[in-house]
C-alpha cells in the first residue's frame, strides 16, 4: 500500500503541476490578449464617441427639423415685428387724434386725461414690446446656427443695419 500511495502522490503532484502550468499559459495567450483587445476596442470605442457626438450636434443644429424649426422662427419674429410696428403706427395715430379732438389741454376734463393717460401707457408698452422683439431678433441673427436660416426680407435687412450699428459701438 505504501508504494500506491507515493504513484498517487507523485501522480497528483505531476497532474497539479502540469494544471498550473497549463493555467498560466492560458492567461497568458488567451486572457491577456482579450483584455489587451477588449482595452483596445474601449478607446477606439471611447474616440469614435467625441466624433459620434459631434455628428450628434451638427444634426440637433443643422438637421431638416431644427432647419423647419429655424425658418418657420425667423418669418414668425419677422411678422411679430411687423404687426407689432402697425400696433405701434395705430396707437400713436389715436394719440394724435385724441389730442386733436380733446382741445388745449387746459380745459380737459378727468375722462380726458383719463384717456390720454391709457393711450400714452399703451404705447410705450408697445414701444416696450417692440424693443423686445427686435432685441430677440438680432440676437438669433447674430449667432451661427440660426443666422443661416434668416429670409430675405425687410425686417431682416433692417435688424440687420440695426446689427451693424450695435456692433460699431
Amino acid at each position: 500500500m505504501g508504494d500506491r500511495q507515493i504513484f498517487y502522490r507523485t501522480d497528483v503532484s505531476k497532474v497539479t503541476g502540469e494544471t498550473g502550468w497549463t493555467l498560466r499559459m492560458l492567461f497568458f495567450r488567451v486572457c491577456i490578449p482579450v483584455i489587451i483587445f477588449a482595452a483596445v476596442l474601449a478607446v477606439i470605442g471611447h474616440g469614435l464617441g467625441w466624433f459620434g457626438e459631434a455628428g450628434e450636434v451638427a444634426q440637433r443644429e443643422f438637421g431638416a427639423g431644427a432647419a423647419v424649426y429655424k425658418y418657420e422662427w425667423f418669418k414668425d419674429k419677422s411678422n411679430s415685428l411687423v404687426a407689432a410696428e402697425e400696433r405701434i403706427k395705430i396707437t400713436d395715430q389715436a394719440l394724435t387724434d385724441f389730442k386733436e379732438s380733446a382741445g388745449e389741454r387746459e380745459k380737459w376734463t378727468f375722462e380726458d386725461k383719463d384717456e390720454y393717460s391709457r393711450l400714452t401707457t399703451d404705447l410705450r408698452g408697445q414701444k416696450a414690446h417692440f424693443e423686445q422683439l427686435k432685441a430677440e431678433y438680432r440676437a438669433a441673427c447674430l449667432t451661427v446656427n440660426r443666422a443661416v436660416f434668416k429670409g430675405d426680407d425687410k425686417i431682416i435687412r433692417w435688424a440687420d443695419e440695426l446689427t451693424v450699428v450695435d456692433e460699431a459701438k
